[in-house]
């Protein structure tokens, strides 16, 4: 049977983390620390009972996280000897993790972004400067945490290569590349949407509204433009209210080994009655400006900590008298043991009057859990207290003025607006988020002058609207008048920062569009393709091109120039421990001893390799993983992965643009979210982009590490 296996665009992508080891604390394990980083298959010891990691995790402190958590029990700890002796046990190479294997069955998705066409410049080979001093430390975490650097330092023979203990079996050296196992079979058809709506997306249209159009392209790596094919399986009636699903289909040409391959599309449309519009919940992750935390605050039993908030309507992204209150976080400096019991009050200050009180848990050291949302007031003082009813001496950290340090989110209603839609006119360079985390709509603009233009489609016949700038000192705004009634927004921006484009009616705020303003940068990576010795000759060798073309087109839409040093191949020797399979301890082995020159010249190092060399088709899909994360680490930075010869280059892209992700300090973008599977920075998604949330941390991350002096980075 030939060696066939279906390639589709579901992707794998994570970032792994590399950390050095804790001190043994029972049976040779370390202990857990709270702000470490630990990912999957970690083993850690606390309060005397070993646990191990299912996944990626921070802070979440092991016997808390419950039976579905991230920690797996695995025995208690063993009794110790008469005489112990505590040990070091530093790793003298971190370890990354691999991103779990994708989905052998893909899903179409579209892109929430435009996918222009960019054509990176590809620069000459890079002279060779010396490796680094450290081996850098791979961190997906938030951009406001700082990164622990790594203690291990690599070899000082940068140019010799692990010996394996295995000899590898030498695989043929000019293989048939017409043969199914060393070439690309077929990839599924993918939809586009010019409305930048993703499949899943929740569209509320007025009755009596048109018809929706979501503008849907269809492109096949193969087949070109199937856009033709395109057929409607579900539609909606415009003039009955209710809940429907609008749905479309294509399917390409397929392949004489695999068939053909279709793929779906739908959106979720609620039809509504213009006089009762329903309304969004806008989550709000945070509630006040953060805050610097000081030293800790330490309470016995029948103690407490305390302080008053209040939250400012004018600094919420929709304005509002009241919010829903949804949970509270903490940071704990000091555990009050097993049998701490706590209990939460929120009181109304100048009302006196208690809003909440209830009995809480503390969650992996951050989270006070609340048995159901509190309604508060924007504008008014409120008392938090958390009560310590039992335990040993509890430690929190506090502010500088001496109360408990305390962050919130929560939830405000904001109400659809039935006579006007607001979205990104044809032709635009730059993002455009139509509410694809949160229904709050967002566009990024230039700080140089350039233009992008909004256009604003009437709905139904209803009151005129005007607009305007909270912030006029970033961007400029333009009114042009169209002949079917509708009006385009030009906007032009001016200086870097955040604001909010306002649509006002009869004297009420309708609508908002939050505006970005970023100044362009030019960011230098190198690109590489690692050969083991023995490895056999397949596409994956020449693939380098089509893989930073397309990485260079997945970052113009966000401010993002790409600029090449092409490594080409470089045959090194991975294979450390001989078993013919590319683990994630080896995959940063070239870059750790030296191999990939230029390596502290560039942003980032972006390389691929083969996962194994056990097959001719692969196996399973090694993932990606990355090296340095956001403004808190400087050079050297990697994004790399293993691949298998039915990869296309557009997978390795996807993976590697968000591997990049990581390097400009974007975390994963959880599991449960809105439109999760159309985020970069998720796992196993289609024809991905960046949401609005994450434009800023980007920028910010290359203006810190400008400021740092960082090689490879560019102001425009």
């Amino acid at each position: 049977m030939k060696n066939v296996k279906r390639t589709g665009w579901a992707l794998a992508l994570a970032g792994a983390c590399l950390s050095p080891l804790a001190l043994a604390d029972c049976g040779g394990f370390a202990a857990w620390q709270s702000g470490k980083i630990y990912v999957a298959n970690n083993v850690v010891s606390h309060k005397q009972v070993i646990y191990e990691a299912k996944w990626w995790t921070r802070g979440e402190e092991p016997g808390t996280t419950g039976q579905w958590g991230v920690w797996r029990t695995r025995s208690a700890c063993p009794a110790p000897s008469a005489t112990p002796t505590p040990t070091l046990k530093p790793s003298p190479t971190p370890t990354a993790t691999a991103t779990p294997k994708p989905s052998p069955t893909p899903s179409a998705m579209p892109t929430a972004t435009p996918r222009p066409s960019a054509t990176p410049t590809v620069t000459p080979t890079a002279t060779a400067t010396p490796k680094p001093s450290a081996t850098p430390t791979a961190t997906p975490t938030p951009a406001a945490t700082a990164t622990p650097k790594p203690s291990a330092t690599p070899t000082a023979t940068p140019t010799s290569s692990p010996t394996p203990t295995v000899t590898p079996t030498p695989l043929t050296a000019s293989p048939d590349l017409n043969d199914p196992a060393y070439r690309l079979t077929n990839a599924s058809p993918v939809f586009d949407s010019g409305r930048n709506w993703p499949s899943g997306f929740t569209v509320h249209v007025p009755v009596g509204a048109p018809v929706l159009d979501p503008q849907l392209r269809v492109s096949d790596i193969e087949d070109g433009d199937l856009s033709a094919r395109i057929v409607q399986t579900a539609g909606y009636n415009p003039a009955v209210s209710g809940a429907y699903t609008l749905a479309y289909t294509v399917r390409d040409n397929g392949h004489a080994d695999v068939g053909a391959y279709t793929s779906n599309y739908s959106l979720n449309v609620v039809v509504y009655d213009p006089l009762q519009p329903p309304t969004q919940p806008i989550p709000l992750p945070r509630l006040w400006p953060a805050e610097l935390q000081s030293a800790a605050l330490v309470r016995s039993a029948g103690q407490s900590f305390s302080r008053v908030i209040k939250i400012d309507g004018a600094q919420l992204p929709w304005p509002t008298q009241q919010l829903a209150l949804k949970s509270l976080t903490v940071k704990e400096t000091q555990w009050g043991g097993s049998a701490r019991q706590f209990r939460l009050q929120i009181s109304d200050v100048a009302a006196g009057a208690i809003v909440y009180s209830d009995a809480t848990t503390l969650q992996s050291g951050k989270t006070l859990t609340l048995t159901a949302p509190v309604t508060l007031q924007t504008g008014r003082d409120y008392r938090v207290t958390l009560f310590y009813d039992a335990g040993n001496p509890q430690g929190l950290a506090g502010t500088g003025t001496g109360e408990l340090w305390l962050e919130a989110a929560g939830e405000l209603l904001k109400p659809v607006y039935p006579y006007a839609d607001i979205s990104a006119a044809a032709g635009n360079r730059l993002a455009w988020d139509p509410g694809l985390a949160a229904p709050l709509k967002a566009k990024l603009l230039a700080a140089d002058g350039s233009s992008e233009t909004l256009r604003v489609r009437k709905l139904l016949n209803g009151p005129a609207l005007s607009y305007r700038l909270r912030n006029p000192a970033l961007a400029d705004l333009r009114v042009e008048a169209q002949a079917n009634g509708d009006e385009l927004l030009v906007l032009t921006g001016r200086n870097a920062g955040e604001t909010v484009l306002e649509a006002w009616a009869n004297g009420a705020l309708v609508d908002v569009v939050q505006l970005v303003v970023a100044r362009p940068k030019t960011v230098t990576l190198s690109y590489s393709y690692i050969r083991h010795p023995s490895e056999a000759v397949t596409h994956m060798l020449s693939d380098g091109p089509a893989i930073m073309q397309q990485i260079a087109a997945f970052y113009v839409p966000y401010l993002v120039d790409v600029q090449w040093v092409n490594q080409g191949v470089i045959v090194y020797n991975w294979d450390a421990n001989g078993n013919l399979n590319n683990d994630s301890e080896e995959k940063a082995l070239a870059l750790q001893n030296g191999a990939i020159p230029g390596a502290a010249a560039v942003f980032s190092n972006v390389f691929t390799m083969r996962q194994n060399l056990i097959s001719s088709s692969g196996g399973s899909n090694g993932g990606g993983s990355s090296i340095g994360m956001g403004a808190a680490d400087g050079p050297v930075r990697a994004a790399y992965r293993g691949t298998t010869p039915d990869n296309y280059p557009f997978n390795s892209a996807v993976t590697l643009t968000h591997e990049l992700g990581h390097n400009l300090g974007l975390s994963h973008y959880e599991i449960g979210s809105a439109n999760r599977d159309g985020n970069f920075m998720a796992i196993n998604k289609v024809d991905p982009a960046f949401y609005a949330f994450q434009w800023s941390t980007m920028h910010a991350t290359l203006e810190a590490r400008l400021a740092a002096g960082d090689p490879g980075i560019a102001a425009r």
